[in-house]
């Protein structure tokens, strides 16, 4: 991304420290597999025992339209959601390179990134189309590879609804965690864009739901997911503390991480 905007003269829209989308530190690195997890009895629904009567009668839940589509269609929209955007950042940025053109570019810019700039304008929904956002092809790559890997078994634990409900927990959290750290810690203003912090908050789901169930790091070295999760989570919470300028969003990962083993926490909580 910065390689293309850096050879543009900046039209005057653009916020001086536009540098940081947000990677998939290290699953973009890595490619997962999953060992095979029974789910088929791990999905429930709530249910109301009523008291007082001595009645054992339960109330049936009551129908979801979300849970009742094809989880498949929930999974591959999301896919086409960040492809379309993704190929709107293209077509904006090669619009204004040979035209000069630079009203899409604008619209992007304003709507599809999160900064301070943008949410203390009044574009709140930043905080969430951002996490559908990706300005490079690598970037929409490994974040879609690893989304394609992940989400079926956390969708099936999990439902559609409460999915996409993990999905932009995940995301706003990310958003507002990059916004907090970058603006308070770092006093910087730095713009972020991208899946990973709804993503990470997926994996860390399902490393808890599963602790036991491997990954293998480029395909070939095997990590528990009870080790693999805390130490993604430390390694991205240290290169936050450790002042290092780069192009990925550890703050966001680290939101979007505690996100999901909150979610997670949560759902327990409502068990007991």
């Amino acid at each position: 991304m910065m390689s293309i905007i850096s050879r543009l003269r900046p039209p005057p829209f653009f916020v001086p420290s536009f540098r940081c989308p947000r990677h998939p530190l290290l699953l973009s690195r890595f490619s997962l597999h999953f060992s095979p997890t029974r789910l088929s009895n791990a999905t429930h629904r709530d249910s109301v025992r009523f008291r007082g009567s001595g009645s054992s009668w339960r109330r049936p839940p009551r129908p979801d339209w979300l849970d009742s589509l094809d989880s498949k269609l929930i999974f591959y929209a999301i896919i086409a959601v960040n492809a379309g955007v993704y190929l709107t950042w293209t077509l904006a940025m090669q619009t204004y390179r040979t035209t000069g053109d630079s009203t899409l570019l604008r619209f992007m810019l304003d709507n599809f990134r999160v900064d301070m700039r943008n949410v203390t304008s009044g574009r709140v929904w930043t905080l969430l189309t951002s996490c559908f956002s990706h300005m490079e092809a690598s970037h929409a790559l490994f974040n879609g590879l690893t989304f394609y890997f992940m989400a079926p078994a956390v969708m099936q634990l999990l439902g559609n609804r409460h999915f996409l409900g993990l999905y932009f927990l995940g995301g706003i959290s990310a958003s507002l965690a990059s916004l907090g750290w970058n603006h308070f810690y770092r006093r910087e203003n730095v713009s972020s864009l991208g899946a990973s912090g709804a993503i990470m908050a997926t994996i860390a789901l399902y490393s808890c739901a599963f602790p036991r169930n491997t990954f293998l790091i480029f395909f070939v070295i095997p990590c528990p997911a009870w080790v693999f999760l805390p130490g993604v989570l430390i390694y991205d919470g240290w290169r936050s503390f450790s002042d290092q300028r780069t192009k990925t969003d550890t703050p966001g990962h680290v939101g979007g991480l505690l996100s999901g083993i909150g979610y997670f926490l949560w759902r327990v909580a409502l068990r007991r």
